[in-house]
């Protein structure tokens, strides 16, 4: 499976994952050029596997495994999804990300207004590309 570059630190012991930047809590994620898309989101279905107590991003405050799935990973599984599907359909990027510009699910994150079309725009042409 192909995995993200990351350096995470997991301290079973004590139920500790240091994710750094694989996990955004309270922040909006943040999709650039050079992301992998969908590697980050199996890095993050890996690391959540492990079942850790206390999650450190590297964006955010620590927090549970529930945070961390609510403000990462259900963002990076609705991106690829929902842009698969438009994709498999021919739509086009412009009605894509237009399309999906309402999330209520991921409004409780911060910065959504800044990032969200852009991370939506940036998954588009990255699974087009692939």
């Amino acid at each position: 499976m192909d995995r993200l570059a990351d350096a995470l630190l997991w301290l079973p012991e004590s139920g500790v994952l240091f994710a750094g930047d694989p996990v955004y809590m309270d922040p909006i994620l943040g999709v650039w050029p050079h992301s992998r898309i969908r590697a980050w989101r199996d890095t993050f279905h890996a690391m959540a596997a492990l079942q850790p107590t206390v999650v450190v991003p590297g964006h955010g405050n620590p927090a549970d495994l529930a945070k961390a799935k609510r403000d990462t990973r259900d963002d990076l599984d609705w991106l690829v999804r929902e842009v698969e599907c438009a994709l498999a359909n021919w739509g086009p990027i412009d009605e894509t990300v237009e399309r999906l510009a309402d999330t209520p699910a991921l409004e409780h994150l911060e910065q959504i207004e800044g990032w969200h079309q852009r991370n939506v725009n940036q998954t588009y042409l990255q699974l087009e590309s692939e």
